[in-house]
């Protein structure tokens, strides 16, 4: 009887040892199946995020590697921690699919051209200008001489041409999934609100200019409330300015993109001044410097620094 509970205390540990083996090589199953597909995705995204690869193969890629743990799931269907292995990769891989393939209605963008768009004073005569850039996303084309030497045939003024990466193209899914799955305010209609808190007022020509539907962005936004303290008689001005910036309700001022190009633009129609956020400064100086410019640069990181540099300008008008 002894000698029973012996061997019978033996095979419990043995079974028991068993089952702490299965646990084991369960858990390894599943780390080692995230573990690979998680770096077969992260080397094929590296790999096209670098421009190494273009979209199809990055996308063909994963395709390719799901097809293969496909075959792997059938040759080991039979055993338990190998075919759990496969069909977590199998799972990962097909989200990752899923998450990438918007990417290849990007993949014909090749470049990102910006051209000149007149400044515009809503009031006539405030010497404020709104400043804007016209920008065109082109495709398939991929001679950059040529596609240049056409939009100039068509009149268009190019300011700058940028060569679209794939850096860019996975930004733009990015913001397409977003706004696929989201539901939020463009930061035109996200401006206009701030501008409406800020300067209260129902201005015709600045509610009319917020009613636009072909305008994007957000840096009219000081220029607009600038406008608004012109029309209120709160601040004259007789100098033709150039104004790029957002506003905040509170009156902050934030940074815009495409200042190089604003500051080019602001040359070319004879605007003598510039008021840029702060934190463009360096993108517009190097405008300057690069083009060789006259324009005058100021920086405001307040409305009432952009008010207080107006009223320096404007001293030799109103002493």
């Amino acid at each position: 009887m002894e000698h029973e509970r012996i061997i019978d205390s033996e095979t419990s540990i043995e079974l028991e040892l068993k089952r702490e083996l299965d646990r084991l090589n369960h858990k390894l199953a599943i780390l080692y199946a995230i573990t690979g597909a998680t770096i077969i995705y992260g080397l094929l995204w590296f790999m096209y995020f670098f421009d190494w690869i273009g979209g199809f193969v990055f996308v063909g890629a994963i395709l390719f590697f799901s097809s293969i743990t496909i075959v792997f799931l059938i040759l080991q269907r039979k055993r338990k921690n190998r075919r759990l292995a496969g069909t977590i990769v199998l799972i990962l891989l097909a989200a990752f699919l899923i998450f990438e393939l918007p990417i290849l209605q990007f993949e014909s963008h090749t470049y990102h051209v910006s051209s000149y768009y007149e400044p515009e004073d809503l009031l006539g005569d405030s010497g404020i200008h709104i400043l804007a850039v016209n920008t065109s996303d082109i495709y398939y084309i991929e001679d950059r001489e040529w596609l240049v030497e056409g939009l100039k045939k068509d009149g268009i003024e190019v300011l700058e041409v940028y060569e679209v990466t794939n850096k860019d193209r996975f930004n733009s899914k990015m913001e397409y999934l977003i706004d696929l799955l989201f539901s939020r305010k463009s930061t035109f209609q996200v401006m206009g609100e701030n501008v409406r808190e800020h300067i209260v007022d129902d201005i015709d020509e600045i509610t009319s200019f917020l009613q636009r539907e072909n305008l994007d962005g957000n840096s009219a936004g000081l220029a607009l409330g600038l406008t608004a303290m012109v029309y209120r008689g709160e601040l004259e001005n007789k100098t033709a300015i150039g104004v790029t910036g957002t506003l905040e309700p509170g009156g902050e001022v934030g940074p815009v993109g495409m200042v190089m190009e604003k500051t080019l633009i602001s040359e070319l129609s004879d605007l003598s001044v510039i008021i840029v956020p702060e934190w463009n400064v360096a993108e517009a100086e190097y405008a300057k410097q690069e083009y060789g410019l006259s324009i005058e640069i100021i920086s405001a990181t307040h409305i009432d620094e952009a008010v207080e540099a107006i009223l320096q300008l404007n001293k030799d008008f109103y002493p």
